[in-house]
């Protein structure tokens, strides 16, 4: 992963990851230990639970619930967050250098009309051998 970064012309501002951040039994997942190598703010985007517990989520998109640590309950480390209605909803976790807050509204602002955020919906893709879309500037900003 690192060999991959290194070959990235225009270095993203933050980076997700479908993964998890601190959310782990062991504190520290892919986007938290990624974030430390490339000294960027990272969130794990995970589709399910590894670590941590939480009450049910609401219906509808942008309802949320903390996502707690097993071992010490009052510790907040993620986030349940549903990203469209009838849909699963997704584990977000702070990585590095970002907050659970911040992540969540990260992850909010990059879901158009997909469950997953763009960033790693077409990562996806790509990696499924899909092309990526041409940069034709038609494509709106996302932020």
């Amino acid at each position: 992963m690192l060999a991959a970064w290194e070959k990235v012309q225009h270095k993203p501002d933050v980076v997700m990851f479908d993964g998890q951040g601190i959310v782990h039994p062991r504190g520290i997942g892919i986007a938290a230990q990624m974030g430390l190598w490339i000294e960027r703010p990272t969130i794990g985007v995970a589709k399910s639970r590894l670590y941590g517990r939480h009450d049910p989520v609401g219906p509808r998109r942008g309802d949320r619930v903390d996502l707690h640590d097993e071992r010490d309950p009052a510790q907040v480390i993620g986030a349940v967050l549903r990203t469209r209605e009838g849909t699963n909803p997704l584990f977000i976790s702070p990585g590095h250098l970002i907050d659970v807050p911040q992540a969540v509204e990260l992850v909010l602002r990059c879901v158009t009309h997909f469950r997953l955020p763009e960033p790693t919906r077409w990562a996806h893709k790509f990696a499924a051998g899909e092309r990526l879309p041409l940069d034709d500037g038609l494509q709106p900003r996302l932020l």
